[in-house]
């Protein structure tokens, strides 16, 4: 995986969240998600699910709902 494609991990699993929720996407264009997995030494990605899940929480708690 490049470094271009790891950075786009995050905003590709928060749109998901969002979509499915469904809230509009433009409020996601202003969250940025740092960091990258490996956060633990297992193979799923729980960095990445749980950065998107709290910014789509964010998001949601901003829209009101």
């Amino acid at each position: 995986m490049t470094a271009g494609a790891a950075t786009q991990l995050p905003h590709a699993a928060l749109d998901e969240i969002l979509r499915a929720a469904g809230i509009g996407r433009t409020a996601a264009d202003e969250i940025e998600l740092t960091g990258a997995d490996p956060v633990l030494p297992v193979r799923y990605r729980v960095g990445t699910a749980g950065g998107a899940a709290l910014a789509a929480c964010g998001l949601a708690a901003a829209a009101g709902r």
